[in-house]
């Protein structure tokens, strides 16, 4: 298993701006995932479809990020991170191994 860290420092700027960006990503990881695994869309562009209207990001980029991210999800009763997590430092690649 390959996992990446991601570690940076932000030494200024809006953070409630990045907290928000970190939860809808979460959001819309979660959503792929119930997509994907409860409702059996197969098709990565199905998923993308179905995110679209929930989560109008900035960039399509992040909704085909949540869509792999889910993808890669194998077991059932994986715990992805809440709305509320306190934690504002992103683990990127580690989804679905606790």
């Amino acid at each position: 298993m390959v996992q990446k860290v991601i570690t940076g420092t932000i030494h200024q700027g809006d953070f409630e701006s990045l907290k928000q960006l970190m939860q809808n990503q979460q959001s819309c990881i979660r959503y792929a995932y119930n997509r994907i695994h409860k409702d059996g869309l197969t098709r990565a562009n199905d998923v993308v479809k179905a995110c679209k209207p929930l989560y109008m990001l900035k960039l399509n980029q992040y909704i085909q990020d949540a869509v792999l991210r889910a993808r890669a999800i194998k077991k059932e009763h994986v715990v992805l991170p809440g709305l509320t997590a306190p934690c504002l430092t992103p683990r990127m690649g580690n989804y679905g191994t606790g």
